[in-house]
């Protein structure tokens, strides 16, 4: 019995698909980093907060000082609410990630190197009463 062989189509999807698993691994990450980068982020303006609340009133330099970090505070957390909104979204849509992954295709793959054929037999009676 000749051994299979992968045709060409085969292994340019399995390619194919890997890079999508890879994606989507990557977007999983960023989605995790996104969320604790925002977390940090709100720590900050908490921190600026206190110090407005407790250190004495500053002059308008320090004071332009401190609304440029709020500001810059504000610009960088929208952008990450932002990239974060689009990364779910997607997410969302694609609930099983895991199909993507090169092991699971893989798996299907090496089924197709021991999978077996079963003989249908039909019996006699059968063929007579098809004709």
């Amino acid at each position: 019995r000749d051994e299979y062989v992968l045709s060409e189509n085969i292994t340019r999807w399995v390619e194919k698909f890997g890079e999508c698993g890879d994606i989507f691994s990557e977007a999983e990450d960023r989605e995790k980093q996104l969320i604790s980068n925002l977390k940090n982020n709100d720590k900050e303006l908490i921190d600026i907060l206190h110090i407005i609340e407790i250190e004495k009133p500053k002059d308008m330099f320090s004071g332009w000082k401190l609304y440029k970090h709020i500001k810059n505070n504000r610009i960088e957390r929208r952008n990450m609410k932002d990239e974060l909104l689009i990364v779910e979204n997607v997410l969302e849509q694609v609930k099983n990630i895991s199909c993507f992954h090169r092991e699971k295709i893989q798996k299907a793959i090496d089924e197709l190197f021991t999978r077996k054929y079963t003989f249908r037999i039909i019996e006699e009676e059968e063929m007579k009463d098809d004709m």
